[in-house]
C-alpha cells in the first residue's frame, strides 16, 4: 500500500512541475490535469483505507496481547495445588448431593408448619364465631357477628403471611448455610492464576451467582420466581370471595371453602419459591464444580507441554507482533504526509 501510495505522490509531484513549466502545449497540460483529478480519489482512498486498516491491525495486536496473556498463565496453572483443587470438588460435590437430598424434607416441613399456622387460626374464629351457646356449630353468622368476624380477617392473614415468611426463611436458612461454607476466597485465588480474559469472565460470573443466591435466599418472599404470583394477592382474592355478598350470610361451609383454598394456594406458593431456590442453588454449586474441572482440564494439559513448545510459542507471537508493527508503521506513514 505504501508503494501504491509513493507512486501516486510521485504522479501527483510530476504534474505539479509540467503545470508550472513554461514549454508545454495545451493538449499536455490539459491531459496532466485530468490526470491530477483521476489520482487524487486514489490518494483519498487509500488514507481512508489506511483509517480503517490501521483500526483492523489494532484488533491484530489486541488478539496478540491476550495470546501472550495466555501463554504468561501456563506456568501459574501448571503449578497451581491440584489436591486442594480435588479437595474443594469433592466438598462441593458433597454438599450438592446434601441439598438435593435433604430439599424435599425441608420443603416439606415448612408446608406442614404453615398450613398448621393457617388451621389454628382458622379454628380460633371457629370457636368464637361459629358456635352457639349450646356449643352447636352454627351453619353461618349474619349481621352483627358477621361484621366482627370480616375485621380479624386481615390481621389474621396478616399474620399468616408473616409467619410464612419466617417458616421459609428458617428452612431455606439450611440451604444457605451450605453455600455460605464454600470457600469462595479459595476459588477466587484460582480465577486469579487465569488469563485476562478467562479472569475477568469467571471473576464475574462466579460473583454474580452466588450474590444472587445470598439475596434470594435471605429474602425469599421478596425475589419471587416470575411464575409466581404473591400470596398476599391469592388471599385478597379468596377474602373478596368470601366477604364480597354484603347482604348475605356467611356460611362455615364457605369459610372451610376459603380455608382450604388458602392452604392449597400456602403449598403451592412455599413449594413453588422453595424448589426455584434450591434449583438456583445447585446450579451455583455445578458452575463452581464445571470452574474446578475447567481449570483442571487446562492444568493437566499444560504440564503435558514442554519447555521447547512454550519457547515456540513464544517465538510465534513475537514475530506476529514485528509484522503487525511493520504494518502499522506503514499506515501511519501513510496518514501523516501532508
Amino acid at each position: 500500500m505504501n508503494e501504491y501510495f509513493n507512486t501516486f505522490q510521485t504522479i501527483e509531484q510530476s504534474v505539479e512541475q509540467l503545470l508550472t513549466g513554461e514549454q508545454n502545449s495545451l493538449e499536455i497540460e490539459q491531459s496532466a490535469t485530468s490526470l491530477r483529478k483521476s489520482v487524487q480519489p486514489c490518494i483519498e482512498e487509500l488514507n481512508q483505507s489506511s483509517v480503517r486498516l490501521k483500526q483492523l491491525v489494532q484488533v491484530g495486536f489486541e488478539d496478540l496481547y491476550n495470546a501472550e496473556n495466555v501463554w504468561l498463565s501456563k506456568p501459574r496453572i501448571a503449578e497451581a495445588a491440584k489436591e486442594e483443587i480435588w479437595e474443594q470438588l469433592g466438598d462441593i460435590s458433597g454438599r450438592s448431593i446434601r441439598i438435593r437430598n435433604l430439599a424435599n424434607q425441608w420443603r416439606e416441613d415448612a408446608v406442614k408448619q404453615a398450613k398448621k399456622y393457617w388451621n389454628e387460626r382458622i379454628d380460633y374464629s371457629r370457636e368464637k364465631w361459629f358456635f352457639d351457646s349450646k356449643r352447636k356449630l352454627k351453619e353461618g353468622i349474619g349481621w352483627g357477628e358477621k361484621d366482627g368476624f370480616i375485621k380479624e380477617i386481615p390481621p389474621k392473614t396478616n399474620s399468616l403471611l408473616v409467619e410464612i415468611d419466617k417458616i421459609i426463611k428458617a428452612k431455606l436458612s439450611k440451604v444457605y448455610e451450605e453455600i455460605t461454607q464454600i470457600n469462595l476466597e479459595l476459588m477466587h485465588q484460582y480465577i486469579k492464576l487465569l488469563d485476562q480474559q478467562e479472569k475477568i469472565k469467571y471473576g464475574k460470573q462466579i460473583v454474580l451467582i452466588f450474590s444472587d443466591i445470598g439475596a434470594k435466599l435471605s429474602k425469599p418472599t421478596e425475589h419471587l420466581p416470575k411464575s409466581v404470583t404473591s400470596l398476599k394477592t391469592i388471599i385478597r382474592i379468596e377474602i373478596k370471595a368470601l366477604v364480597g355478598n354484603g347482604w348475605g350470610d356467611i356460611y362455615w361451609e364457605d369459610v372451610v371453602k376459603f380455608k382450604d383454598n388458602i392452604s392449597s394456594n400456602i403449598e403451592k406458593f412455599i413449594t413453588a419459591i422453595f424448589d426455584d431456590r434450591v434449583e438456583l442453588t445447585i446450579q451455583a454449586l455445578e458452575q463452581a464444580i464445571a470452574f474446578y474441572n475447567y481449570f483442571l482440564e487446562r492444568q493437566d494439559r499444560y504440564q503435558q507441554e514442554t519447555p521447547e513448545q512454550r519457547e515456540a510459542e513464544k517465538a510465534w507471537i513475537d514475530q506476529q507482533r514485528r509484522e503487525l508493527d511493520r504494518v502499522q508503521k506503514g499506515l501511519e506513514a501513510i496518514l501523516n504526509t501532508d
